[in-house]
Protein backbone atom coordinates (compact mmCIF):
# COMPACT_ATOMS: atom_id res chain seq x y z
CA UNK A 1 0.00 0.00 0.00
CA UNK A 2 2.92 2.52 0.72
CA UNK A 3 4.46 1.94 -2.55
CA UNK A 4 0.95 2.54 -4.20
CA UNK A 5 0.91 5.91 -2.23
CA UNK A 6 4.57 6.97 -2.73
CA UNK A 7 3.83 6.64 -6.60
CA UNK A 8 0.53 8.28 -6.63
CA UNK A 9 2.59 11.56 -4.67
CA UNK A 10 5.78 10.88 -7.04
CA UNK A 11 3.08 11.47 -10.03
CA UNK A 12 1.18 14.48 -8.70
CA UNK A 13 4.64 16.14 -8.21
CA UNK A 14 5.33 15.64 -11.85
CA UNK A 15 2.23 16.45 -13.44
CA UNK A 16 2.33 19.20 -10.98
CA UNK A 17 6.07 20.50 -12.38
CA UNK A 18 5.93 19.38 -16.16
CA UNK A 19 1.62 19.52 -17.17
CA UNK A 20 0.22 22.53 -15.32
CA UNK A 21 3.34 24.63 -15.28
CA UNK A 22 2.44 27.91 -16.46
CA UNK A 23 5.43 30.01 -15.88
CA UNK A 24 5.42 33.40 -14.96
CA UNK A 25 2.99 36.19 -16.40
CA UNK A 26 2.20 40.02 -15.76
CA UNK A 27 -0.50 41.59 -14.23
CA UNK A 28 -1.19 45.13 -15.02
CA UNK A 29 -2.93 47.19 -12.33
CA UNK A 30 -4.99 49.77 -13.18
CA UNK A 31 -3.57 50.29 -16.52
CA UNK A 32 -0.40 51.54 -13.75
CA UNK A 33 1.80 48.90 -11.58
CA UNK A 34 2.83 45.92 -13.61
CA UNK A 35 3.44 42.55 -11.41
CA UNK A 36 5.53 39.75 -12.40
CA UNK A 37 3.71 36.65 -10.67
CA UNK A 38 3.91 32.95 -10.96
CA UNK A 39 0.94 31.45 -13.22
CA UNK A 40 -1.78 29.06 -11.78
CA UNK A 41 -2.26 31.12 -8.45
CA UNK A 42 -5.53 32.30 -7.46
CA UNK A 43 -5.83 36.31 -8.44
CA UNK A 44 -6.40 37.09 -4.61
CA UNK A 45 -3.66 35.76 -3.32
CA UNK A 46 -1.25 36.88 -5.55
CA UNK A 47 -2.74 41.12 -5.12
CA UNK A 48 -2.35 40.31 -1.80
CA UNK A 49 1.51 38.99 -1.63
CA UNK A 50 2.18 42.29 -3.41
CA UNK A 51 -0.05 44.10 -0.87
CA UNK A 52 -2.89 45.03 -2.45
CA UNK A 53 -5.71 43.79 -0.25
CA UNK A 54 -8.94 42.74 -2.11
CA UNK A 55 -12.01 42.69 0.21
CA UNK A 56 -13.41 39.07 1.37
CA UNK A 57 -15.51 37.60 3.74
CA UNK A 58 -15.16 33.94 3.08
CA UNK A 59 -11.71 33.80 3.00
CA UNK A 60 -11.15 32.63 -0.39
CA UNK A 61 -13.78 30.37 -0.83
CA UNK A 62 -16.05 31.69 -3.11
CA UNK A 63 -19.12 32.57 -0.75
CA UNK A 64 -19.33 36.24 -0.30
CA UNK A 65 -18.60 37.89 -3.48
CA UNK A 66 -16.85 40.89 -2.21
CA UNK A 67 -13.67 40.22 -4.04
CA UNK A 68 -14.85 41.09 -7.36
CA UNK A 69 -12.52 42.63 -9.18
CA UNK A 70 -12.95 43.97 -13.46
CA UNK A 71 -10.20 42.01 -15.84
CA UNK A 72 -9.85 43.86 -18.80
CA UNK A 73 -7.38 41.03 -20.52
CA UNK A 74 -6.89 37.86 -20.34
CA UNK A 75 -9.67 36.25 -17.86
CA UNK A 76 -11.07 33.44 -19.45
CA UNK A 77 -14.26 32.27 -18.93
CA UNK A 78 -16.33 32.72 -15.66
CA UNK A 79 -16.73 29.43 -13.55
CA UNK A 80 -20.02 28.42 -12.18
CA UNK A 81 -19.88 29.95 -8.30
CA UNK A 82 -19.23 33.03 -10.03
CA UNK A 83 -21.75 33.32 -12.35
CA UNK A 84 -24.22 32.52 -9.29
CA UNK A 85 -22.86 35.47 -7.34
CA UNK A 86 -22.16 37.77 -10.11
CA UNK A 87 -25.20 39.04 -11.91
CA UNK A 88 -24.88 38.96 -15.99
CA UNK A 89 -23.81 42.62 -16.74
CA UNK A 90 -20.81 42.30 -14.06
CA UNK A 91 -19.75 39.15 -15.90
CA UNK A 92 -20.71 40.85 -19.13
CA UNK A 93 -18.71 43.85 -18.09
CA UNK A 94 -15.67 41.72 -16.66
CA UNK A 95 -15.92 41.48 -13.36
CA UNK A 96 -14.67 38.11 -12.29
CA UNK A 97 -13.58 36.89 -8.30
CA UNK A 98 -10.84 37.07 -7.46
CA UNK A 99 -10.38 34.40 -5.17
CA UNK A 100 -12.04 31.76 -7.59
CA UNK A 101 -9.42 33.59 -10.79
CA UNK A 102 -6.15 31.68 -11.69
CA UNK A 103 -4.08 33.64 -13.58
CA UNK A 104 -3.43 31.44 -16.70
CA UNK A 105 -2.34 34.65 -19.04
CA UNK A 106 -1.41 37.83 -18.89
CA UNK A 107 -4.04 40.00 -17.33
CA UNK A 108 -4.97 43.70 -17.10
CA UNK A 109 -7.14 44.40 -14.04
CA UNK A 110 -8.97 47.53 -12.19
CA UNK A 111 -9.16 47.90 -8.73
CA UNK A 112 -10.81 50.83 -7.25
CA UNK A 113 -8.24 53.15 -6.14
CA UNK A 114 -9.37 53.19 -2.67
CA UNK A 115 -8.07 49.42 -2.15
CA UNK A 116 -4.88 50.82 -3.84
CA UNK A 117 -4.39 53.23 -0.92
CA UNK A 118 -5.32 50.75 2.03
CA UNK A 119 -2.20 50.73 4.89
CA UNK A 120 -0.80 47.69 6.96
CA UNK A 121 -1.38 48.96 11.03
CA UNK A 122 0.22 46.25 13.23
CA UNK A 123 -1.46 46.03 16.99
CA UNK A 124 -1.94 44.27 20.06
CA UNK A 125 -5.34 42.43 21.39
CA UNK A 126 -5.57 44.88 24.83
CA UNK A 127 -8.88 43.51 25.83
CA UNK A 128 -11.88 40.98 25.15
CA UNK A 129 -15.31 41.30 26.68
CA UNK A 130 -17.76 39.33 26.31
CA UNK A 131 -21.41 41.28 24.79
CA UNK A 132 -23.68 37.70 24.28
CA UNK A 133 -22.88 34.00 24.27
CA UNK A 134 -21.29 34.16 20.93
CA UNK A 135 -20.06 37.97 20.35
CA UNK A 136 -16.97 39.47 22.00
CA UNK A 137 -15.87 43.19 21.62
CA UNK A 138 -11.94 42.48 20.88
CA UNK A 139 -10.13 45.91 21.38
CA UNK A 140 -6.72 46.94 19.94
CA UNK A 141 -4.21 48.69 20.56
CA UNK A 142 -2.83 50.42 17.54
CA UNK A 143 1.26 50.25 17.45
CA UNK A 144 2.56 50.71 14.09
CA UNK A 145 2.45 53.49 12.68
CA UNK A 146 2.74 55.66 15.73
CA UNK A 147 0.00 58.11 14.80
CA UNK A 148 -2.38 55.30 15.17
CA UNK A 149 -5.73 54.72 12.76
CA UNK A 150 -8.42 57.32 11.02
CA UNK A 151 -11.37 56.35 9.88
CA UNK A 152 -15.04 57.01 9.31
CA UNK A 153 -18.48 55.18 10.51
CA UNK A 154 -18.98 52.10 8.59
CA UNK A 155 -15.63 51.10 7.15
CA UNK A 156 -13.98 48.05 8.47
CA UNK A 157 -10.57 46.32 8.50
CA UNK A 158 -8.81 43.29 7.49
CA UNK A 159 -7.43 40.87 10.13
CA UNK A 160 -4.51 39.27 8.55
CA UNK A 161 -5.42 35.12 9.82
CA UNK A 162 -2.34 32.77 9.42
CA UNK A 163 -0.33 33.55 5.93
CA UNK A 164 -2.52 34.44 3.37
CA UNK A 165 -5.90 34.53 4.39
CA UNK A 166 -7.94 37.52 5.93
CA UNK A 167 -11.19 38.17 7.52
CA UNK A 168 -13.12 41.52 7.40
CA UNK A 169 -14.61 42.68 10.44
CA UNK A 170 -16.49 46.23 11.11
CA UNK A 171 -14.87 49.03 13.39
CA UNK A 172 -17.04 49.33 16.49
CA UNK A 173 -15.27 51.93 18.54
CA UNK A 174 -15.88 56.12 17.97
CA UNK A 175 -13.87 57.86 15.31
CA UNK A 176 -12.26 59.99 18.08
CA UNK A 177 -10.14 57.03 19.03
CA UNK A 178 -7.11 57.04 17.08
CA UNK A 179 -4.76 53.83 19.42
CA UNK A 180 -7.34 51.89 19.97
CA UNK A 181 -9.97 50.56 17.77
CA UNK A 182 -13.24 48.09 18.71
CA UNK A 183 -14.16 44.76 16.99
CA UNK A 184 -17.17 42.77 17.16
CA UNK A 185 -16.77 39.09 16.32
CA UNK A 186 -19.26 36.45 16.95
CA UNK A 187 -18.34 32.82 17.70
CA UNK A 188 -18.23 30.36 13.94
CA UNK A 189 -18.07 27.00 15.10
CA UNK A 190 -14.81 26.11 13.01
CA UNK A 191 -14.05 29.57 11.87
CA UNK A 192 -10.79 30.11 11.38
CA UNK A 193 -10.58 33.44 13.05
Amino acid sequence: MNIVNLFILVLIVLLKKYVAAYGEYNIVVNGEKKYTVPGGEVLSKLLFERKIYIPSACGGRGTCGFCKVRITGGAGDPLPVEEMLLNYRDIRDGYRLSCQTKVRSDMQIEVPEELLSIREYRGKIKDTRKLTKDIKRITIAIEEPREGISFRSGQYVLIKVGENETRAYSIASSVKLQDNIGLDGKLIQGGLA
